[in-house]
């Protein structure tokens, strides 16, 4: 049995939810942020209008968001998954309704620059503002900015059990057109509600003795 891996970022492979922190720490107005996100939480508003409303927010120079990111880690126990899948020579693909900017310098900094993201964007606008992209924003399910969904679709191969790893609302999507779901927080929450097999996780240690065990009896 081969694996083909499609994993979250934020709270996943990242130890915090770097998004909500970056928006938190830089918005100009932290509580009607809050309140937004709220709107998003409860489906009343889209995440690509979500960012839409809050970028204009956001005041943050270049330099700042660097010294930001010096303070954001992943989990150290994805670096130990990310070596027992290319052990096994399977692919991993890192999904996210978030941004690309704070995904791969970090990702970087922990020597994963290999690793293939598909997620939003923003520039750095001259007022300290910034000014969100969504570029696959087109195969959105009217609820995501990057719909995980349409990649899982899109990247499946066949012949592969698809794994879906992730914690968040922005995972429902993409989890449910796997094989396998390995789930908490938000998104373990939905595969309760939804009646769906999955694995409960902590860290990545968690999925791979599990991954073993699906290994082992097929």
């Amino acid at each position: 049995m081969h694996f083909q891996f499609f994993v979250d970022f934020d709270g996943t492979i990242a130890r915090d939810d770097v998004g909500h922190t970056f928006f938190t720490t830089f918005g100009a107005n932290e509580s009607a942020y809050l309140e937004i996100e709220k709107a998003w939480l409860n489906d009343a508003v889209s995440s690509a209008d979500l960012y839409r409303a809050a970028c204009p927010h956001i005041q943050v120079t270049p330099a700042q968001f660097e010294a930001f990111l010096e303070k954001q880690h992943i989990d150290p126990s994805f670096l130990t998954f990310f070596k027992y899948a290319r052990s096994h020579n399977e692919s991993m693909l890192v999904l996210s309704d978030g941004f690309h900017n704070y995904i791969e310098p970090i990702l970087r900094a922990a020597g994963l620059s290999e690793l293939e993201i598909c997620a939003n964007a923003f520039d750095f606008v001259d007022d300290g503002t910034i000014a969100p992209s969504f570029p696959y924003e087109a195969f959105t399910c009217g609820k995501c900015a990057n719909c995980k969904r349409y990649h899982v679709q899109s990247r499946r191969e066949a012949g592969l059990t698809s794994v879906f790893i992730g914690d968040g609302k922005s995972d429902c999507c993409g989890a449910v057109e796997c094989d396998v779901i390995f789930a908490k927080k938000d998104l373990e929450k939905f595969c309760v509600d939804e009646k769906l097999d999955y694995f409960p996780f902590r860290d990545f240690h968690d999925v791979i003795r599990n991954l073993e065990i699906i290994r082992n009896r097929a």
